[in-house]
């Protein structure tokens, strides 16, 4: 894992060296190990890398790289597991960037296709004159770039970098920040700053002198439709696919850990990687409010015959996590389970440089109880509109729940998981609390726009399978696989995700929608293959994960940092909170009236990134 960083100028770059190692210092975090810099001997194209020496250590992996036909020089940030496959039978194979680097000097975007692995990098084809900016299927390693009104190409693996360029304007975009605030990130490809974005996930962007192009080399339409029928040797195939995955990404030349939540899909993963003897397994334990995942995680070990290690996560620094968090994403991201995954990596950095988690695997398999009800959903959604304005008169915070529940429901299938994973529902509006700044913003805003796009070319599958695809192509890439890049790597940790293996989800696509979900049962067909590996109240038990008490944290450890910042003049005057209902929210869920503590830490990472701009 690495940080990358780059610009591409028609007429040349003003100050090239120096402005390359502000935006390579800006990722030092990403990569501690090494160094490197690259500009064109016309001065057109720079290229920045900061190094996380996992493969190749040493000399021979450094970065920037050149083919050694001089043709095409690569800054790549990620893995390639099936690298040796690449190579021709003329090549050395010394490490995954040299790999791709002759790959692609022979093969350019079409190599593509064949990667398997999780990446994001900059070529530069010297014959050609162009800059290509990749990403994988997923979008599980970021690229975010910005593009002048003179066709001036800037880039990095993280926003920060980009900014350190001192070539690209700051201006915020507001209905990117709105949408953060019913999604908890910001979705698609837009960014908290007007002018910078994101390569889309499973395209390549291609920057020259004369334009600025981008091509779609995968997407979830490209997945292959479900069979009617469970083919009869499924267990075996996803037991087969999910060894595959995870012994093929155990190549590491630094130590390895994996992190058990108690739940089935780390399981799955500690149960084949329990082959090699020196992984070490670890578990994160927030005290009393996530006992019973720390008691499934102890299950799961004693099973599978893996020593586990606890990690305590001390409460009274979490306002610097918060602090850390919002720096790691450089814009406004609210899922507080960013901040357990960043405290377990800086506490496990002295025992395993690189760590396996179970991400990807609810998308994959249908995790989330929300499959089962978007068939209830679909049946009857007239119903669930009653119900919700039914429940609108009713007071208590019960009601406020099932008030909440009930109003996503009503929407449509491929919309339920967004709403219920909102910070927002009917008793809470986005615009509440939200400052002058940004309320003109509300009305033109669409912030749910990118999910339907997705949906609406997805129409001719079943229910659950489009539900399930778009979530893999919105919620995966906006809000659940940036949590953990970015928590991780600025512990200059690499996470590894086996279960988002190209092959697996490829196989896994083809079952049909009862094999995933049927009635309240969700992951059908994983529990039965995993079965055999792992203890039975893990495979009978419900979804878990990091379970974090936010609700507690807002009353409690972040209470006094919160009310401390709502009321400072640097969030009155950068306009985005509104203080004094900011205010009045914090005492009451202090007061235990209400539970807002969703919303608030919505509110107070907007209040803390707009403050800090000033």
């Amino acid at each position: 894992m690495c940080g990358v960083a780059g610009i591409g100028s028609a007429n040349g770059i003003t100050d090239a060296g120096d402005r390359i190692r502000r935006m390579t210092s800006a990722l030092e975090r990403r990569g501690p190990d090494a160094v490197g810099t690259w500009i064109s001997h016309d001065g057109r194209v720079a290229l920045g890398h900061r190094r996380l020496a996992i493969i190749a250590c040493g000399p021979r992996g450094a970065q920037p790289m050149t083919s050694r036909d001089g043709t095409v020089t690569v800054a790549f940030n990620g893995e390639i597991y099936n690298y040796r496959d690449l190579a021709s039978k003329d090549d050395a194979v010394d490490g995954d960037t040299r790999a791709l680097v002759e790959a692609w000097a022979r093969e350019g975007v079409a190599v593509l296709p064949r990667l398997r692995g999780i990446f994001a990098f900059a070529a530069y084809d010297h014959r050609l004159g162009r800059v290509w900016l990749v990403r994988d299927r997923l979008g599980i390693k970021p690229m975010y770039h910005s593009v002048g009104a003179n066709g001036t190409l800037v880039f990095g693996s993280e926003i920060k970098s980009v900014l350190a360029s001192g070539m690209v304007d700051s201006a915020p975009d507001l209905d990117a920040i709105i949408a953060y605030r019913l999604l908890r990130a910001v979705p698609g490809c837009a960014t908290a700053y007007r002018h910078i974005r994101q390569v889309p996930p499973g395209s390549a962007l291609c920057w020259d002198a004369e334009s600025v192009r981008t091509i779609e080399w995968w997407s979830v339409n490209s997945l292959p439709a479900p069979q009617p029928a469970i083919p009869a040797d499924a267990c075996d195939r996803i037991r087969t696919l999910v060894d595959h995955a995870v012994h093929r990404q155990l190549e590491s030349e630094r130590p390895m850990g994996l992190l058990l939540s108690g739940g089935l899909d780390s399981g799955a993963i500690a149960a084949s990687a329990v082959s090699r003897a020196d992984i070490r397994a670890f578990t994160i334990s927030f005290g009393a409010a996530n006992q019973g995942d720390v008691e499934g995680a102890r299950h799961t070990a004693r099973h599978i015959g893996i020593a586990l290690e606890e990690v305590s996560m001390p409460e009274g620094s979490l306002p610097g996590e918060i602090d850390a968090m919002l720096d790691a994403h450089d814009q406004p991201f609210s899922d507080a389970a960013g901040v357990p995954i960043a405290m377990a990596c800086r506490l496990l950095r002295a025992h395993a440089v690189v760590l396996l988690q179970g991400d990807g695997g609810d998308e994959v398999f249908g995790g989330y109880a929300t499959y089962s009800r978007v068939l209830w959903a679909k049946r009857a959604s007239a119903a669930w509109m009653f119900a919700s304005a039914l429940l609108s008169t009713v007071p208590g915070r019960r009601a406020r729940k099932l008030r909440r529940i009930a109003a996503a429901m009503a929407m449509p299938a491929d919309l339920v998981l967004a709403a219920l994973n909102s910070p927002c529902s009917p008793d809470m509006p986005p615009v509440r609390g939200l400052g002058p700044a940004l309320r003109d913003a509300v009305a033109r805003a669409d912030p749910m726009s990118q999910y339907r796009h997705v949906s609406d070319g997805l129409r001719q599958m079943d229910p659950v399978t489009r539900t399930i695809r778009t979530d893999m192509a919105t919620q995966l890439h906006d809000r659940f696989l940036p949590k953990v890049d970015r928590a991780s790597m600025r512990e200059s940790v690499e996470v590894r995700v086996p279960l988002l293996d190209e092959d697996l989800v490829d196989y896994v696509a083809t079952l049909p929608a009862h094999a995933l979900v049927k009635g309240s049962t969700t992951k059908v067909l994983f529990r039965e293959a995993m079965r055999p590996r792992l203890p039975s109240q893990v495979i009978a038990g419900a979804k878990r994960g990091f379970a974090v008490p936010v609700d507690a944290w807002m009353r409690g450890a972040l209470h006094d940092s919160a009310k401390s910042l709502f009321s400072s003049r640097e969030v009155r005057e950068a306009g985005m909170v509104d203080p004094q209902v900011a205010l009045e929210d914090l005492a009451r869920h202090r007061s235990g009236a209400v539970d807002y503590g969703e919303h608030l830490l919505s509110l107070l990472m907007l209040a803390k990134w707009s403050a800090a701009r000033r």
